[in-house]
């Protein structure tokens, strides 16, 4: 009876488990057979909630426009030509928080690859939740003081760029390719181990250097 319990405890403590997203998913990407629309919003997600796919896969990028923390105004029509890793995140929120160090990784190991640009969005998690997409940091900058980061941010003031990037998720990363179609997503890296940073920037390079 005791060994029962135990193998069930075991058993009970994996089903609890965080599972690791999908790291690399295209539009090729076969959907998970566990995959369900737990939230009966037409979004397949893994039993953690994260979605399995991306609406906009193979699809092209909205168009847009927002500021940098500079002010200087960036468009979708600016990452023509170019591969693009596009970074959704916010400080409210606990996995992106949490994805903090991999989001300033990622940013600084493009910087060093020919072709492909970073950029990331801060948004809130609605347009109702503006007032609080900061926390207690006070701004984005405020954010990057505290933690000793820094990439490259677009600011989605009311959550139109959210809802137009169709982001289920945040931490959510897109890879747009030169003609601004949507190529490929994952989510989180802070769930996925040491590496994923790393891994992912291969795989973007590969889909870069494809025929």
């Amino acid at each position: 009876m005791l060994r029962l319990l135990i193998v069930l405890f075991v058993l009970f403590l994996s089903a609890c488990a965080l599972t690791p997203p999908a790291s690399f998913v295209t539009a090729d990407t076969p959907v998970p057979q566990s995959a369900k629309d737990s939230r009966e919003d037409g979004v397949l997600r893994d039993r953690d909630g994260r979605p399995v796919r991306h609406g906009l896969l193979g699809q092209a990028l909205p168009a847009f426009e927002a500021a940098s923390l500079t002010g200087e105004l960036v468009s979708s029509a600016d990452l023509a030509g170019q591969w693009t890793v596009l970074a959704a995140w916010g400080v409210w929120c606990h996995d992106s928080r949490n994805d903090a160090d991999n989001i300033n990784a990622l940013a600084g190991a493009l910087a060093a690859e020919n072709g492909i640009e970073f950029l990331s969005v801060h948004m809130p998690y609605s347009a109702e939740h503006v007032d609080i997409a900061y926390r207690g940091f006070g701004s984005v900058e405020g954010f990057f003081e505290a933690e000793g980061v820094d990439w490259p941010v677009i600011v989605d003031e009311d959550a139109s760029l959210r809802d137009a990037l169709q982001i289920e998720w945040t931490p959510s990363y897109l890879v747009v390719a030169p003609d601004l179609t949507v190529r490929a997503f994952r989510t989180d890296f802070s769930v996925a181990g040491e590496g994923a940073v790393a891994a992912f920037v291969d795989d973007v390079k590969r889909l870069s250097r494809a025929p």
